[in-house]
């Protein structure tokens, strides 16, 4: 009688042509981390913890851009690190700390892709002064395993390690190894303060000492604010 029953449910249903409703689809979400994420507001929320504080938690940082969903670890040689894919033009984020004895070395690589243009950094950071050796600059090795280096330093912010012939970018620089611009091109880009990609805004404190390291972490959300800053030029 059951079986029949179901028959006859099914049979009225094709004699009176009932059509069956299915839902959309909900929208993609891009997985990037946007310029308007929650992620960063979070990080913003939680600055107060750090500032005066020699011992700095990059934890909490850390923790804010994983939860976003966006954000993975993985190892590098360096350390692990964390990667977010980000809103167009901009290409990626790379953050992490490097040990903690007596302050973590903040490590942070904010990149912009090719079609980035006419970047500007003066207001953010102030002016940079450009400085390059070895085979990034277009230079012979310095030693077998040199990659040279192609950059401008925000003094006071940062500084080449020493002695000279390993001397390498340490703070607050503009990173320009993927760039085909001479040191020329990118002196004259300095002296108005207009950058085209592809370029990398990093921050890397492993060469700082204590203090050094203490400033570099707080330009971390000088950083993130120059990102979020651009994605919101670029909305309509």
């Amino acid at each position: 009688m059951r079986i029949r029953l179901i028959s006859c449910a099914i049979a009225a249903l094709l004699l009176t042509g009932c059509d069956i409703i299915i839902p959309p689809s909900p929208p993609i979400v891009p997985d990037i981390l946007t310029p308007t994420d929650y992620a960063w507001d979070g990080m913003d929320l939680a600055r107060a913890r750090f500032l005066g504080v020699l011992r700095i938690d990059c934890g909490t940082v850390v923790s804010k851009l994983q939860a976003s969903g966006h954000c993975v670890p993985r190892a590098t040689p360096i350390g692990r690190l964390i990667h977010c894919p980000l809103s167009a033009p901009a290409g990626q984020l790379v953050f992490g700390c490097v040990g903690g004895d007596p302050v973590p070395a903040v490590y942070m690589r904010l990149s912009w892709q090719d079609e980035a243009e006419s970047l500007r950094f003066l207001e953010a950071f102030g002016a940079c002064r450009v400085a390059g050796a070895g085979p990034a600059a277009g230079e012979d090795p310095r030693f077998p395993t040199d990659p040279g280096y192609k950059v401008c330093l925000f003094e006071p912010y940062a500084q080449l390690t020493y002695p000279e012939v390993f001397a390498r970018p340490a703070g607050l620089y503009l990173d320009f190894a993927q760039s085909t611009a001479s040191l020329s091109q990118l002196r004259a880009w300095a002296q108005d303060q207009v950058f085209n990609a592809p370029l990398d805004l990093v921050i890397d404190a492993r060469f700082l000492d204590d203090e050094g390291r203490s400033r570099a972490f707080e330009l971390v959300f000088d950083a993130f604010a120059f990102y979020r800053g651009q994605g919101r030029q670029a909305d309509p």
